[in-house]
Parts: structure tokens; sequence; C-alpha cells
């Protein structure tokens, strides 16, 4: 992507000095850019990437709603569903949750920003998606049962006239409006991070099993492994497989992956 920036870049500035009327101007500088191309091109073909191989993880908790919770933020009590904006939690994730007070089974959400991911008393139910899908079907819902749903903000719009807010919005069950809600932020930093994963040793007593990339597919949580840099050279996470997640390594956060729409597939690693 960089080499392809550099080459458009550079294409624009030959075609403005093709225009140019000085002829020792324009001759400098081409060959200028040129030797600049030539450079940066090796650079990156001889970009050596380590394999550390494949990395076996654990899961963290009992399921990703439960241990989330453990690093939450300040919550904030509402009739109604309040927006990231409002509860000073621009970007990341907020854990929305209710009480339902009545059985039922069609959840909907159509104004939902971006994601949303819903549990029924900590059970995870499917995924709600800004474009499609913006409903969902919650089976053998009861009154009493705990709705949470885990909204994730997909980014900004850039234009600085777009009010591009964030969260739930005119949420209902089954045609009637939730109300009551408790919305909570998640704390990303790199100490909360490390709080959840830092006991690595007893992840691994209490989890004896590995988990395969269906599992980790087809069941949200927080999952953690380690490996050994025993070289200092850049490398990548290949995410094939897997569904749509966050990564982290040692505390920070890289970014977002999601090889089934891309284009986060492979993770560069400095």
């Amino acid at each position: 992507m960089i080499i392809l920036d550099i080459a458009m870049l550079i294409s624009i500035l030959i075609n403005i000095l093709a225009d140019s009327s000085i002829p020792a101007l324009k001759g400098n500088l081409m060959c200028k850019i040129t030797a600049f191309i030539t450079n940066m091109t090796a650079c990156y073909v001889n970009w050596l990437m380590a394999n550390y191989g494949v990395v076996n993880l654990k899961r963290v908790g009992t399921s990703l709603i439960s241990t989330l919770i453990q690093i939450q933020e300040a919550c904030h009590s509402t009739n109604y569903p309040m927006t990231f904006e409002q509860i000073d939690h621009p970007y990341g994730y907020v854990i929305y949750t209710t009480t339902l007070q009545t059985a039922g089974k069609n959840l909907s959400t159509p104004h939902i920003k971006d994601f949303g991911y819903v549990f029924l008393n900590n059970v995870y139910q499917g995924m709600l998606n800004k474009g499609n899908p913006t409903s969902i079907n919650l089976n053998g819902a009861n009154a009493g049962d705990i709705l949470r749903i885990l909204v994730e903000n997909g980014g900004r719009q850039a234009y600085w006239t777009i009010n591009d807010y964030k969260g739930l919005f005119n949420t209902t069950f089954d045609g009637i409006t939730l109300q009551n809600w408790i919305q909570c932020g998640v704390n990303l930093t790199e100490a909360s991070i490390n709080s959840l994963t830092g006991n690595f040793d007893s992840i691994i007593e209490d989890n004896s099993e590995d988990l395969s990339s269906l599992a980790a597919t087809s069941q949200p949580g927080v999952f953690t492994g380690q490996f050994t840099a025993n070289q200092l050279q850049d490398t990548f996470f290949n995410s094939t497989g897997w569904g749509k997640g966050q990564l982290f390594v040692n505390g920070f956060n890289l970014g977002r992956y999601w090889p089934l729409y891309g284009p986060q597939v492979n993770d560069k690693i400095e």
C-alpha cells in the first residue's frame, strides 16, 4: 500500500513537471524522484518478516460479557439509551444492559451505530449491524432475563458537518420500546487489558484444551496466548478463518480484523 501510494504521488508530480516550462528544473527533479522510487521499492521488497509460528489460545473467563464487565468504566442509568458521546466514551465499546419486562422474541435496533453483539443472560445470541441485520430473534426470552448489547464504534465519518453519534437508538422488543438502561464504557487501556491476561499461568491451568479457529469464531470471548520473539523483526497476525475481533499485543491495541469482509486480514506487528 505504501509503495502504491508513493507511486501515485510521484505520478502526479511527474505530470505536473511535464508541463513545466523550465527544462533544467524538470530534469533535475525527475532524476531525484526516480532515485527515490528505486530506493523505497528496494527497501520494501527486502523487508524481512519473522515467523513465530502458531500461537495456541486460551479463553479468559466464561464469556465475553462476564470478562469485559471486569474492565468496564463508570456506569450511567437512564430511561433510554445514552450515546457514546453522552457518557464521554467516544471510541471503542459500550455495554448496554436492561431487564426484559415481558417474554418475547424479536429484538430490533434499526439505528444502531455501528455493531451490536447481543447477549441474553450472558449467552451470545448474534450480531447486529447498522447495515444489516438490525434485528434478531431471542429464542426463549422471558420476563426478568438480562439483555446486554455490546455496541462497537466502527469508526467515524470525516465530514465536519455530520453528527455521527454512536450507540443504541429506539431499541424495541416485539415492537415495544425497551427502557431502563445501564450503559458502561469498556476500558481498553494497556493497564486494563493486561489486568485481564496478567495471570497467564492460571489461565493455562483452568483451560486444558486449546481453542480451534471454529470455536473462537462461533463463541465470542477474550482469548490470550504467548509467543517468544527470539529475533526482533516485523511480523504479522493472520486472522484467516476467524470472525470479527480486536488484536492486542502486550496490552497495546493494534486494531480490528475481519477476514470475511477485510481489508484487515493480516495485521502487521512492528
